[in-house]
Protein backbone atom coordinates (compact mmCIF):
# COMPACT_ATOMS: atom_id res chain seq x y z
CA UNK A 1 0.00 0.00 0.00
CA UNK A 2 0.90 3.44 -0.18
CA UNK A 3 1.75 6.48 1.38
CA UNK A 4 -0.87 9.68 0.75
CA UNK A 5 0.87 12.72 0.87
CA UNK A 6 0.57 15.23 3.82
CA UNK A 7 -2.10 17.64 2.88
CA UNK A 8 -1.01 21.34 2.97
CA UNK A 9 -3.56 22.93 4.91
CA UNK A 10 -3.68 23.57 8.06
CA UNK A 11 -5.92 22.34 10.96
CA UNK A 12 -7.95 24.93 11.14
CA UNK A 13 -8.52 24.89 7.56
CA UNK A 14 -9.57 21.71 7.73
CA UNK A 15 -11.49 22.59 10.38
CA UNK A 16 -13.22 25.02 8.71
CA UNK A 17 -13.92 23.43 5.50
CA UNK A 18 -16.13 21.02 7.95
CA UNK A 19 -18.06 23.79 9.22
CA UNK A 20 -19.43 25.54 6.10
CA UNK A 21 -19.50 22.38 4.06
CA UNK A 22 -22.53 19.68 4.47
CA UNK A 23 -21.11 16.38 3.93
CA UNK A 24 -23.39 13.52 4.84
CA UNK A 25 -22.74 10.62 2.86
CA UNK A 26 -19.68 8.98 2.99
CA UNK A 27 -17.29 9.41 6.04
CA UNK A 28 -14.08 10.84 4.56
CA UNK A 29 -10.84 10.73 6.69
CA UNK A 30 -8.76 14.02 6.48
CA UNK A 31 -5.41 15.02 8.04
CA UNK A 32 -4.99 15.95 12.29
CA UNK A 33 -7.13 13.05 12.89
CA UNK A 34 -10.80 14.78 11.35
CA UNK A 35 -12.93 13.42 9.18
CA UNK A 36 -16.51 14.14 7.29
CA UNK A 37 -19.58 12.84 9.13
CA UNK A 38 -21.75 10.32 7.06
CA UNK A 39 -21.29 6.28 6.43
CA UNK A 40 -17.99 4.56 7.62
CA UNK A 41 -17.84 2.63 4.38
CA UNK A 42 -14.90 0.64 4.87
CA UNK A 43 -16.10 -2.52 5.28
CA UNK A 44 -17.49 -2.51 1.65
CA UNK A 45 -13.68 -1.09 0.83
CA UNK A 46 -12.54 -4.07 2.03
CA UNK A 47 -15.00 -6.70 0.17
CA UNK A 48 -14.76 -4.60 -3.26
CA UNK A 49 -11.28 -3.13 -3.49
CA UNK A 50 -8.12 -5.67 -3.30
CA UNK A 51 -5.52 -4.46 -0.72
CA UNK A 52 -2.65 -3.57 -4.02
CA UNK A 53 -3.81 -1.80 -6.61
CA UNK A 54 -0.57 -0.38 -7.44
CA UNK A 55 0.14 0.71 -10.80
CA UNK A 56 -3.75 0.33 -12.23
CA UNK A 57 -5.84 2.78 -12.87
CA UNK A 58 -9.63 2.80 -11.05
CA UNK A 59 -13.29 4.51 -12.01
CA UNK A 60 -15.78 5.34 -9.70
CA UNK A 61 -18.94 5.64 -10.77
CA UNK A 62 -21.23 7.11 -8.42
CA UNK A 63 -18.32 8.51 -6.60
CA UNK A 64 -20.36 11.02 -4.40
CA UNK A 65 -17.38 12.67 -2.10
CA UNK A 66 -14.84 10.50 -3.33
CA UNK A 67 -14.08 7.95 -0.21
CA UNK A 68 -13.50 5.07 -2.53
CA UNK A 69 -11.19 6.95 -4.69
CA UNK A 70 -9.43 7.43 -1.50
CA UNK A 71 -9.24 4.78 -0.90
CA UNK A 72 -7.91 3.14 -4.20
CA UNK A 73 -5.05 5.78 -3.46
CA UNK A 74 -4.40 4.28 -0.53
CA UNK A 75 -3.87 1.00 -1.81
CA UNK A 76 -1.35 2.37 -4.41
CA UNK A 77 -3.87 3.39 -7.78
CA UNK A 78 -1.31 5.12 -9.81
CA UNK A 79 -4.54 7.16 -11.49
CA UNK A 80 -8.15 7.61 -9.69
CA UNK A 81 -11.04 9.01 -11.35
CA UNK A 82 -14.54 9.74 -10.10
CA UNK A 83 -17.48 10.29 -12.16
CA UNK A 84 -21.04 11.21 -10.29
CA UNK A 85 -24.10 13.38 -12.11
CA UNK A 86 -24.59 15.64 -8.90
CA UNK A 87 -22.50 18.79 -9.57
CA UNK A 88 -21.68 19.89 -5.89
CA UNK A 89 -20.78 16.29 -5.07
CA UNK A 90 -18.15 16.75 -7.19
CA UNK A 91 -17.07 19.89 -6.35
CA UNK A 92 -16.71 18.71 -2.97
CA UNK A 93 -15.20 16.00 -4.25
CA UNK A 94 -12.45 18.23 -5.46
CA UNK A 95 -11.82 19.97 -2.41
CA UNK A 96 -11.49 16.58 -0.01
CA UNK A 97 -8.87 15.26 -2.32
CA UNK A 98 -7.07 19.13 -2.14
CA UNK A 99 -7.58 18.71 1.66
CA UNK A 100 -5.91 15.08 1.40
CA UNK A 101 -3.19 16.53 -1.01
CA UNK A 102 -3.87 13.66 -3.25
CA UNK A 103 -4.01 13.22 -7.01
CA UNK A 104 -7.65 11.96 -8.04
CA UNK A 105 -9.64 13.11 -10.88
CA UNK A 106 -13.72 14.09 -10.45
CA UNK A 107 -15.23 14.32 -13.33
Amino acid sequence: MSTLPHASWTEQEVRDLLSREEFRYQKVDLPYGLSTPGEDRSQTAGSVLPEDLRGKTVLDVGCRYGFFCFEALKRGAARVVGVDFDADALRKARLLAECKGVNAEFI
